[in-house]
C-alpha cells in the first residue's frame, strides 16, 4: 500500500496511510464512503486527513492533526493521493482469493 510521509515544522516525522481497520473506523467515526471520495466531495477532506493518521498515529490529537493540515501545501495533491490510497485500501475487502484458495458459494 501506498504511503505518504510528512514533516511538521517542529520536525515530527507522521506517515499516513490506510488499513482495513483504518479505513473501517474512518467510515464509521466520519460517514464519508469511497463514492463520496472518488465523486470529488472536497468537503470531506480534513476527515479524510486526520483518518489517515489513524493507522500509524492513532493517539495523535485532533488539534495536531488540523494544526498540519492548515500547514501543508498542495492540498488539491493531497487531497487526490489520499483518495487514491483509500480507494486502494477499501478495495482490498473485494479481492479475490488466490486461484485454488477460494470457496464457492450459491444462492438458494
Amino acid at each position: 500500500m501506498s504511503r505518504i510521509k510528512i514533516t511538521s515544522k517542529t520536525n515530527v516525522a507522521y506517515t499516513l496511510e490506510f488499513d482495513r481497520k483504518s479505513a473501517s473506523i474512518a467510515e464509521r467515526s466520519f460517514g464519508f464512503s469511497t463514492a463520496d471520495l472518488l465523486g470529488g466531495k472536497i468537503t470531506y477532506f480534513p476527515q479524510l486527513f486526520q483518518a489517515a493518521f489513524l493507522k500509524h498515529h492513532p493517539k495523535i490529537k485532533p488539534s495536531v492533526v488540523q494544526g498540519l493540515f492548515e500547514q501543508v501545501e498542495n492540498k488539491q495533491e493531497l487531497f487526490e493521493a489520499l483518495t487514491a490510497m483509500y480507494a486502494e485500501c477499501v478495495s482490498t475487502l473485494i479481492d479475490e482469493p488466490e486461484e485454488g484458495n477460494g470457496i464457492g458459494w450459491k444462492m438458494e
